[in-house]
């Protein structure tokens, strides 16, 4: 769990879009933004091979990713752990969009299909995705109503939002294209792969429609995209004044995922039998949890920490103090309250 840097809490909200190639998420940006901007790639293969952040400013410009991540005004300083393969891959759009504002948006490459992403990229994916998703206040994955593709590049990276699942909107984009009873196939394809990847895609909102400024093929439901669309620009536009309570909801789950770790560690140290706790971690887990009153949720997962602790001393885990227990749990009882009526 990284550390949130100071520049990240003061950060304007941040919508992060996902999808596979030639989805449309580039021209669905430049719906958002009412103009063209710097960088913009747009056609039926792979375009877009890069991260592109796009931010506020007085003139159309592009800056480097490797000169993009050092501006110390801006939140990006932690994407230099992904190497010099990653930022030639990243650049930032500057454009004067009004748009952007009080919102950043960040176009990702188009995911590909086969073995083609181990060999093509210089850098992991879906790490780099996650890093983003962590700092985002929207997750749009968009989908081609005409072509519905989940590559394994784009499962990958799926399967890393699950903990987001919360922040994830779906775009079913070029609904017009398709007829209305192939419509509603694609929509139930669509639904039912959502249900392999997120535990409750019930909850995963969909908004279909044509985020582009062309004429309608089908109209059949016009009324639907324009709801929709409707609907969508509405929640973009409430980001801004939702993102201080959504960055107080992430520092609180940490909180309280940091209390669950110092248990389970200060449970471990007091028993010094590590091999024997190893062989059911799990119910371990399950003792702490009741004893302290904990949420499943909030525990770290089991078969990664039972690996970081087989390389540790016991003697080295930290003691478990009943002050340190009254600090985490004074953040979220007392001093969170506290901020929550002050804003």
């Amino acid at each position: 769990m990284e550390a949130i840097s100071d520049k990240e809490l003061e950060a304007k909200s941040q919508v992060l879009v996902i999808g596979p190639y030639s989805t449309g998420k580039t021209t669905f940006i430049r719906y958002l933004l009412g103009r063209d901007f710097n960088n913009m790639n747009i056609g039926p293969e792979p375009t877009t091979d890069s991260f592109t952040v796009l931010v506020h400013g007085d003139e159309d410009r592009s800056v480097a990713g490797n000169s993009f991540t050092r501006i110390t005004s801006l939140p990006y300083s932690g994407l230099l752990q992904f190497g010099t393969g990653f930022l030639r891959r990243l650049t930032a759009s500057i454009s004067p969009s009004p748009f952007l504002e009080h919102i950043t948006l960040v176009d990702t490459p188009g995911a590909l299909t086969g073995e083609a992403h181990q060999h093509r990229r210089s850098y992991s994916f879906p790490v780099v995705a996650r890093w983003f998703a962590d700092r985002s206040d929207l997750i749009v994955l968009i989908f081609d109503a005409h072509k519905l593709d989940i590559s394994d590049e784009l499962r990958d990276v799926m399967e890393g939002l699950v903990e987001h699942q919360d922040k994830v909107r779906i775009v079913l984009n070029k609904a017009d294209q398709i007829e209305r009873a192939h419509l509603m196939r694609v929509y139930g394809a669509l639904m039912w792969t959502m249900g392999t990847i997120f535990p409750n895609p019930e909850v995963v909102r969909v908004y279909v429609g044509s985020f582009w400024d062309r004429p309608l093929k089908y109209t059949a439901h016009a009324r639907l995209f324009e709801r929709d669309q409707t609907a969508l620009l509405g929640e973009l536009a409430a980001l801004p004044k939702e993102s201080a309570t959504r960055k107080m909801d992430a520092i609180m789950a940490r909180v309280k995922r940091l209390k669950a770790h110092v248990c389970v560690l200060g449970h471990i140290r007091a028993q010094a039998y590590k091999d024997e706790l190893l062989e059911d971690l799990g119910g371990v887990f399950e003792e702490v949890r009741l004893k302290h009153g904990l949420h499943e949720a909030d525990l770290p997962d089991v078969a990664k920490f039972g690996a970081v602790l087989r390389a540790l001393d016991v003697a080295d885990l930290p003691a478990l103090r009943p002050a340190t227990l009254q600090q985490l749990d004074d953040v979220v009882d007392v001093e969170f309250p506290r901020v929550s009526a002050a804003t």
